[in-house]
């Protein structure tokens, strides 16, 4: 299969089935999948009980949170560096 395919694949995530239509590498998108799996999991340990969609939304909000975290920290590493290539110069 070349490389830009759309095609369908079956994510398994916190035992439910997902198709969903992709180009991007399939073992990529399974590890994107199981990540969610496990954010989910951690979360449902401490929520017992709580409905599918609340435990996706909180899970959401944890990877997004972690998401902007590491942009800002390489944001602030990338002006570290701009700086110290400034110095240099």
């Amino acid at each position: 299969m070349s490389k830009n395919q759309t095609r369908e694949l079956t994510l398994h995530i916190f035992g439910k089935d997902f198709f969903i239509m992709t180009d991007a590498d399939e073992e990529y998108t399974q590890k994107v999948a199981q990540f969610l799996t496990d954010e989910m999991n951690d979360i449902a340990k401490n929520f017992s009980g709580e409905k599918y969609e609340k435990i996706v939304v909180i899970a959401s909000m944890n990877i997004i949170d972690k998401y902007f975290k590491l942009q800002k920290e390489y944001k602030e590493l990338e002006e570290k560096l701009n700086d110290l290539v400034e110095k240099i110069k």
